[in-house]
């Protein structure tokens, strides 16, 4: 196992707490995001909730990930945490709003 000195550790361990809370402030619980191609085929009624969650992933469960955040299933229990969601049936409905002047 690689031995850093302390403190390169503890800057390491600040970079990287702080990385993981600007990620949970830039997502909310409730939001929606689709499911990545590799995990279900692409259907546009199907998403993945996040429930506000950031723990490892147990086997089953779908977390999301990503640049660009889509929704991946655990096919093993994972070591790394994410955000945890849950697969949601949606429906997309187009409003019209006429304003007259």
């Amino acid at each position: 196992m690689l031995k850093l000195p302390k403190q390169l550790g503890s800057l390491l361990e600040k970079l990287i707490s702080n990385k993981l809370r600007k990620e949970k402030e830039s997502m909310e619980t409730g939001d929606f995001v689709r499911c990545a191609q590799r995990s279900l085929p692409m259907t546009p009624d199907i998403r993945v909730q996040m429930t506000g969650e950031f723990r490892c992933p147990k086997k089953g469960e779908w977390f999301i990930s990503g640049a660009i955040p889509e929704g991946y299933k655990a096919y093993a229990d994972l070591t790394t945490p994410y955000y945890i969601g849950q697969l949601t049936r949606v429906k997309t409905v187009t409003v019209v709003k006429e304003v007259r002047s």
